[in-house]
């Protein structure tokens, strides 16, 4: 099962992760977690953002594009 619904998000989007604060974020690279968010070195590196639900298990929310997965 995953986290998030691929066929949404853009197919140069390799990782997504929710922050504590409920903002979901697409990137090109592997983010880090800083503080309550995921964080990338160059504002270029993310795709995508939306406003989700905020999660308790925002620190597990990292998930990176499973093989197959594209944007239909």
């Amino acid at each position: 099962m995953h986290k998030y619904d691929w066929s949404t998000i853009p197919v140069e989007a390799n990782w997504a992760a929710t922050d504590a604060n409920g903002l979901t974020c697409c990137y090109t690279t592997k983010p880090f977690m800083w503080g309550n968010e995921w964080l990338v070195k160059e504002l270029d590196e993310v795709v995508l953002c939306y406003r989700s639900e905020p999660k308790e298990d925002w620190h597990d929310s990292l998930e990176q594009r499973p093989k197959g997965a594209s944007h239909e």
